[in-house]
């Protein structure tokens, strides 16, 4: 019985929506009224995709102010998807007053076409070619076969994904050309300099005395971090590093003990909340990108 009714009232929203969808007399296709983080125009969503959705949405407004919407039509004709997707973001203003943390993604199915348009404050990670490159790279090939819940999830993280990092995606091949320099890993550098060194310095402070085994032990730190990492800053701050380490194991009262710092550790979680929707006040400009699918 519960089933039957949410799936009249389903329905019946989605018959409203159509309804509302009829273009205008002045021939332009109207910005529906923003109700929830996600709209679906066309019926592609079921409910349970779309309430999935509209859940990491609402978590991620809850944990960062970021609000982000999809916003899924048939077709944006006669305009163009860019003029179409200016003016849902100038009615909705997705994004805090102040900010301008918003961002808007929009499908429209028929016309094979996506945009990802941008707040102004997401303007300097979201730029134009990152954005674009989240639309051929992520959505794209999911939207040509035909799987348009996986593709917009798949959108939806990798833009979560770049704010939550704070920069822009690297370019595409940079990844490859650094390769080599960075298959290093520092941080186990870091470890055999709290762990390694204390046991080395405690055999040259035996030879040379306290201050000159320190000293050479930070030699040694330095020039083996220098042909590991080809960099005079990596190899003076393990040498400073492997100083204080070698003096400070003088007090560490057992022969060749590493010394490790403690309270290193650590854990961190968020919160979500639910709550009524609507946009903050945010302001856009028209950045982002478009792009389609065939």
């Amino acid at each position: 019985m519960l089933a039957s009714a949410a799936a009249a009232a389903f329905l019946f929203a989605s018959a409203a929506l159509a309804v509302a969808w009829d273009p205008p007399k002045d021939g332009l296709r109207p910005v529906p009224p923003l109700t929830s983080q996600v709209t679906d125009l066309t019926g592609t969503l079921t409910a349970s995709e779309r309430q999935a959705l509209e859940s990491k949405l609402r978590d991620w407004e809850a944990r960062t102010s970021n609000q982000l919407v999809v916003l899924m039509v048939p077709t944006t004709s006669p305009e163009p998807i860019e003029e179409y997707a200016l003016r849902v973001a100038e009615a909705w203003k997705i994004g805090q007053k102040g900010k301008d943390n918003g961002a808007i993604f929009l499908i429209a199915k028929d016309d094979k076409r996506m945009r990802i348009e941008v707040g102004y404050g997401f303007e300097g990670v979201l730029t134009d070619v990152t954005s674009r490159r989240i639309i051929g790279e992520t959505v794209a090939p999911y939207f040509k076969q035909g799987q348009f819940a996986a593709g917009i999830n798949a959108g939806v993280d990798r833009i979560i994904a770049v704010v939550g990092a704070g920069e822009p995606l690297p370019p595409p091949d940079s990844a490859k050309r650094s390769a080599p320099r960075h298959s290093f890993d520092y941080g186990t550098l870091f470890i055999v300099l709290l762990v390694a060194v204390p046991i080395v310095g405690t055999f040259l402070r035996s030879i040379f005395g306290n201050v000159g085994g320190s000293a050479i032990g930070a030699g040694v730190a330095g020039t083996a971090a220098w042909f590991i990492a080809g960099s005079f800053l990596i190899a003076g701050a393990a040498a400073v590093i492997a100083f204080v380490v070698i003096v400070f194991s003088m007090f560490g009262g057992g022969r060749g003990g590493g010394w490790i710092p403690g309270g290193m550790g650590g854990g961190f979680g968020g919160g979500g909340g639910g709550g009524g929707f609507s946009g903050g006040g945010g302001s856009f400009g028209g950045g982002g990108a478009s792009g389609g699918w065939d």
